[in-house]
């Protein structure tokens, strides 16, 4: 008799790795299932934040563009007006 007791000696020992083997495949199609949702929610959040962020600089350049040439016709009309 051997002084100091295994755990693989203990017969519960081989029945969780009987449990465990047969439990196995299911745990990782679990993890492969979330990994994959996870994957396709990043996927739509860095393209729908990549539309939303392309219409908004699409805005902000028009409104730009507009204040600059509001800008410069009032520029001109003033440049032109101290000519005369």
């Amino acid at each position: 008799m051997p002084i100091f007791h295994q755990p693989c000696d203990s017969p519960v020992f081989h029945e969780n790795a009987k449990k465990f083997a047969s439990f196995k495949s299911v745990l990782q199609t679990y993890f492969k299932k979330k990994v994959m949702e996870r994957t396709r929610m990043e996927n739509y959040l860095a393209t729908t934040y990549e539309k939303l962020v392309t219409s908004w600089l699409k805005k902000v350049d028009a409104k730009t563009l507009k204040k600059k040439l509001v800008a410069f016709n009032i520029r001109s009309v003033s440049e032109n007006s101290e000519v005369r």
